[in-house]
């Protein structure tokens, strides 16, 4: 059996900073936004996420990528609890246009950890300018027990 290493936030924060977008990318080599979320609970926490890569074509470049992704986050909202606190390893959910297609992995209660294309990955605040009236919520992972 395989041991899997853990590493700390600010390991993970680190090795992040240096990861360029790739659509339904799912590793350091490349990834979208969700793999952020992914990867962090995965290599920080140990908790195994459901990866989606065979749900949907792209990272919402086109409207109708967007609606599924859109779908495949409604679908997974009953694990998550919205709060209004929020803290590491919380996950911000933000509009696109409309939708609700991008997210990001808070790092403390003001910052969050994301990808995009055009900036790869970046840490930024919960409240800026761009973000602030894009947030539809931030939600936790639910505990296993409740």
């Amino acid at each position: 059996m395989e041991e899997i290493k853990m590493i700390t936030l600010n390991e993970f924060i680190n090795k992040a900073l240096l990861t360029k977008f790739k659509d339904k990318g799912r590793d350091y080599e490349g990834w979208d936004c969700y793999a952020v979320l992914y990867l962090g609970y995965k290599d920080v926490l140990g908790i195994e996420l459901p990866s989606f890569i065979d749900d949907y074509v792209n990272a919402g470049n086109d409207k109708a990528s967007r609606r599924v992704i859109h779908d495949i986050i409604l679908a997974q909202k009953h694990f998550w609890i919205k709060v209004e606190k929020p803290q590491a390893f919380d996950v911000a959910l933000f509009r696109i246009g409309n939708t609700e297609t991008h997210l990001g992995l808070m790092i403390d209660k003001n910052r969050f950890l994301h990808c995009e294309k055009k900036i790869n990955t970046v840490i930024e605040r919960i409240d800026s300018m761009i973000w602030k009236n894009r947030i539809e919520g931030i939600y936790r992972l639910k505990d296993n027990n409740g």
